[in-house]
């Protein structure tokens, strides 16, 4: 595809995709890197650039595609999940310590649990996608 033809794919994305969709596909970025394309000083940038362009958004409509039709789900890596967790749960910690006796790491366990789940059930049968995948 052309870069206009990207931007007007871009473009239409922009009013179907909720805001959730657009933060998962990155797409403040594309829409920044779409807007200074033509800022590129040789013709190999941008013929570079358009293919990376052009790869991504495929494996967008790839995954789209995917998810809508054999129920693929995106996950993120278990060290993202033990950041992510020590993280929360030492913000709750910080805000809870002196209202609470004994703290539970909610944050730990619903992350885990739902890390857990979706590499137990859909891990297995191979529908799992994700940029830290």
């Amino acid at each position: 595809m052309t870069i206009e033809e990207l931007r007007n794919l871009h473009r239409s994305w922009s009013t179907w995709l909720t805001d959730t969709q657009k933060r998962r596909i990155h797409f403040q970025s594309l829409t920044n890197f779409i807007n200074h394309f033509e800022e590129l000083q040789t013709t190999k940038s941008k013929e570079l650039v358009l293919s990376y362009l052009n790869e991504y958004f495929l494996e967008i409509e790839i995954a789209a595609v995917y998810t809508a039709q054999l129920g693929f789900r995106s996950v993120i890596n278990i060290k993202y999940v033990i950041i992510f967790s020590i993280l929360g749960d030492s913000i709750l910690f910080l805000f809870l310590h002196n209202k609470v006796r004994f703290y539970i790491p909610v944050v730990t366990i619903l992350l885990f649990a739902h890390y857990l789940y979706r590499t137990l059930t859909l891990g297995k049968s191979g529908k799992l996608f994700g940029i830290f995948y």
